[in-house]
């Protein structure tokens, strides 16, 4: 039996083929030798190396010759790679092997930027593009074209806590952060003026509003630039407030009385038939049992549309587009779809009066009585609850207002024994 021979044991001296090459076509490009005489005197040479050849043959057949495979040696590709094999091929920017879109490389083999449409874990706070399970409007959502959030801040290290806002103790204060980051507060049912309160210096600028009874409930809308807030004298038509930028407080809409609106919040697009509706805690008093309210600014049309038997004393909207709502009476923090429909998200807490979104969306801080008074944080959206310092909060029925500025500083009305009146006070969870 004739021994087999491989390819590189027919080569011809002075031939210019190579294997991998086309047949009939030198590697480097030269002539192709059509003969030579000097092929009959390389037989016995090839014949030696018969041995040898079959060994290569072994190896040919496992399939795990280099030169076959277009894998070097070095580990890369010879251009057939595909994103996600771990190397970095042409036209990729990177290759982490990974499906992961929150690190320095997506999983489209393109490098993390500001604007891909996901955030990138410890660069970014946020992607005005991002590719949330929910649509929102970038209104709501305050992300910036740098990937951070337009929010307000406060240089509290100039600033000397408690700040003084007016005398009496104001259990239903509210407050919301205008244009310029002053914190816009209401006297609640002690003072029927608004103030707004500097983030500079602390200073507090008092406006005058129409005679009421008391206020309750406010929100900021960025798109009008005006603070809203409900107001009522009980013996006279309920009525929703807006607050301009010139300090003028204009009636937008009367409103069914009684009908006291605890907590107000803007909804994002994607909060179903309410998107871009102002959303409100109702009472009870014009809707028994309570009700979550949708208010239409354009039609001046109020829609019921979630019910509880409890009061209901803290609106929240999460970057997502879930609506987080308190329920005071049962101790309860939830979420409430546009369908009415109420899921606990936390519970055993002790008559939780105030929430606020910290800016990343991560967190939702909730003011509450347990262990006395203290402001917990939750986080989202998973709900596992951290518990607070004990701090002193307003502690009626009403919302206490809160806000946390893009510091985490939670800045939250309260009553001062001392002072005898109602302040702003800092807490640093």
């Amino acid at each position: 039996m004739l021994p087999m021979l491989t390819v590189s044991a027919l080569l011809l001296p002075g031939c210019d083929w190579q294997p991998g090459a086309p047949a009939g076509q030198p590697a480097d490009g030269g002539d192709v030798n059509d003969g030579d005489d000097d092929d009959d005197d390389d037989d016995d040479d090839d014949d030696d190396d018969d041995d040898d050849d079959d060994d290569d043959d072994d190896d040919d057949d496992d399939g795990d010759d280099d030169g076959d495979s277009g894998q070097s040696d070095s580990g890369g590709t010879d251009g057939g790679g595909v994103c996600g094999d771990g190397q970095i091929d042409e036209g990729e920017e990177c290759d982490d092997q990974n499906d992961d879109n929150t690190d320095a490389c997506l999983s489209t083999c393109v490098a993390a930027s500001c604007g891909d449409g996901h955030v990138w874990a410890g660069e970014e706070q946020c992607d005005p593009l991002r590719d949330y399970s929910l649509p929102v409007d970038e209104e709501d959502d305050g992300c910036t074209d740098t990937c951070t959030f337009d929010v307000c801040t406060w240089d509290t290290h100039n600033l000397v806590f408690p700040l003084f806002v007016f005398p009496g103790e104001a259990v239903l204060g509210e407050v919301a952060f205008d244009r310029d980051c002053n914190l816009v507060v209401h006297g609640g049912e002690e003072s029927d003026f608004i103030y707004r309160v500097s983030g500079v210096d602390g200073s507090v600028t008092t406006i005058p509003t129409p005679p009421m009874t008391y206020m309750a409930g406010m929100t900021y809308r960025k798109s009008d630039d005006r603070v809203y807030f409900y107001g009522t004298t009980f013996l006279e038509d309920d009525v929703l407030y807006a607050l301009d930028d010139q300090d003028q407080v204009h009636e937008v809409m009367t409103l069914p009385n009684p009908m006291v609106l605890f907590s107000l919040e803007f909804a994002p697009d994607s909060f179903g038939d309410f998107g871009g509706q102002l959303i409100g805690a109702e009472a009870g008093y014009s809707y028994d049992p309570r009700h979550l309210v949708a208010i239409d600014l354009e039609t001046a049309t109020i829609t019921p549309f979630a019910t509880t038997p409890g009061f209901l004393t803290g609106l929240e909207f999460g970057h997502d587009g879930t609506l987080h709502v308190l329920e005071y009476s049962a101790g309860r923090v939830s979420t409430v779809t546009p369908e009415g429909v109420f899921t606990t998200l936390v519970s055993g807490l002790d008559r939780p009066n105030g929430n606020a979104l910290a800016p990343d969306g991560a967190r939702l801080f909730v003011a509450h009585r347990q262990g006395g008074q203290r402001i917990d944080h939750v986080e989202l959206p998973g709900g596992q609850l951290t518990p607070g310092v004990a701090t002193p909060i307003m502690y009626a029925l009403g919302a206490t207002g809160m806000v946390v500025d893009g510091a985490n500083h939670v800045l939250h009305m309260q009553y001062d024994e001392q002072l005898n009146g109602a302040v702003i006070q800092l807490y640093e969870p």
